[in-house]
């Protein structure tokens, strides 16, 4: 091996070991889990329920069409990205909006679906951008897609507590 080169099979693409995005996706994940929790209150289950149906319906399917992107031609790749942006945004914020619903009726503002729209994309990309850290080496690893999945579910469910009216203070 010249001195400089990269090792094949070891996760690298150019100079970005392929566990620096890896770990910073995982970062992101918790940081938008416990900024949420915070920022309202909310009962940890609900966020949890939101999330896993954000990431379930929006980011996994999100993930593997980025995923098709390396192997169809070039000239459409462009189209089945846009596609897979799409599906991500859409469905993660379908699924977080439904998620906050399933645990007691809670009604949700515009803003709150708006929150949740802004998130999901934020989500969807970062989703992307951690798939595309990988390389073409890496080959379908199901905790890459996992951790691509909770981005948009995460960044879903913060954008939609963001939004979400605060709850009325409890008086004695």
């Amino acid at each position: 091996m010249t001195p400089g080169a990269v090792p094949k099979g070891l996760g690298y693409t150019g100079a970005v070991p392929y566990g620096i995005p890896f770990v910073a996706a995982v970062l992101l994940v918790i940081a938008c889990a416990h900024v949420a929790r915070e920022l309202r209150r909310s009962h940890p289950v609900r966020l949890v329920v939101q999330t896993a149906l954000g990431a379930s319906l929006g980011g996994l399917p999100a993930a593997r069409v980025f995923e098709v992107v390396r192997h169809v031609p070039p000239e459409i790749q462009v189209r089945v990205f846009l596609f897979g942006f799409v599906l991500g945004v859409v469905l993660g914020t379908l699924g977080t909006m439904a998620g906050g619903q399933v645990l007691g009726g809670w009604r949700s503002s515009v803003l709150a679906a708006v929150g949740a729209l802004l998130g999901a994309a934020a989500g969807t990309g970062l989703a992307f951008l951690t798939l595309a850290a990988r390389g073409h080496d890496a080959g379908g690893r199901a905790h890459v897609l996992a951790v691509a999945a909770l981005l948009v579910g995460a960044f879903s469910t913060l954008g939609h507590q963001l939004g979400s009216p605060r709850p009325s203070p409890r008086g004695p």
